[in-house]
């Protein structure tokens, strides 16, 4: 799980544009069942869904 500072990191946003990514893919774990945590979320998802892997 990482941080929204980890999440400004790797995709060289601002704090409040790493929220709204965060707040966003929370949102779609959500949906597809899975228990979510504010504030955090899982790198491997981000990296997914952001095409950085």
């Amino acid at each position: 799980m990482i941080t929204v500072e980890e999440v400004m990191d790797i995709l060289q946003v601002s704090r409040s544009a790493a929220y709204h990514v965060m707040q966003r893919l929370n949102k779609e774990l959500r949906e597809k069942g899975y228990i979510t945590h504010s504030g955090r979320i899982p790198r491997s998802y981000l990296m997914d869904r952001c095409g950085l892997q």
